[in-house]
């Protein structure tokens, strides 16, 4: 009867490891498809990154010429003149431009950003620089 017991257990053993078996084969088929889908992801990354994601030279000089516009839309508003004033306006836009979106220099803006910079200027107003234009003039 021993004997048995002992076969049994060991068919009932060799049962066990059979479908701990195929359940690994099948995790492993798993984790094969998330590793060809990662690869698959990064690959896609990569042709993003090595395509220009910033803003072109076009659309750069665009936003320039923006700058001027809303700073000589702010001095006619404000009563200042442009050729006096006008500068404290475009550093001022500028500087708000970039810490908005966290770059140094136009040119480092992502182009995904290029019509919210220009909504961002369009819409741009500084009270404080206002002042400030007004305080070194003298009024």
């Amino acid at each position: 009867m021993n004997e048995e017991k002992a076969l049994a257990l060991l068919n009932s053993m060799t049962q066990q490891q059979t479908t701990n078996l195929e359940q690994m084969g099948m995790f492993l088929q798993q984790m094969g498809a998330v590793v060809m889908a990662l690869d698959q992801r990064m690959k896609n990354y990569e042709k993003l990154t090595a395509q220009k994601l910033t803003v072109t030279s076009k659309q750069a000089k665009a936003l320039q010429k923006r700058v001027q516009a809303r700073s000589a839309a702010l001095c006619e508003k404000y009563g200042f003149t442009y050729a006096e004033d006008g500068e404290a306006f475009r550093r001022a836009i500028w500087r708000d431009l970039k810490g908005q979106y966290g770059v140094d220099d136009v040119h480092d803006l992502p182009a995904a950003y290029f019509d919210l910079a220009c909504q961002f200027v369009d819409g741009w107003q500084s009270f404080q620089t206002v002042r400030k234009v007004r305080a070194r003039r003298g009024g």
